[in-house]
């Protein structure tokens, strides 16, 4: 696909409804958080936390403009996205 269809494609494709106007005010994730918790509640049935669970964060670089943007002065990349997991560290 040329990136001159694609930018077409972008600009008449909306995934916005009007009745989500208002909560996408208020939470910018309104528009995936549909499948973000059918994607936890999955996950939660899927898979159970052992006795030796951690919490890692990692920092994904990224510099365009974003809400979800971090700054994080102690690694390398001082900006992007802050991505949190729960692990599992035991050996099942």
């Amino acid at each position: 696909m040329s990136e001159k269809c694609f930018v077409v494609l972008l600009q008449c494709l909306r995934c916005d409804e009007p009745n989500t106007r208002e909560r996408l005010r208020e939470n910018p994730l309104t528009l995936i958080s549909e499948i973000f918790e059918n994607m936890i509640i999955n996950s939660q049935s899927a898979y159970s936390i052992g006795t030796s669970a951690c919490v890692h964060q990692m920092l994904v670089s990224f510099r365009e403009r974003s809400k979800f943007k971090m700054y994080m002065p102690s690694n390398p990349s001082k900006y992007g996205l802050k991505i949190m997991a729960l692990i599992n560290a035991g050996n099942n």
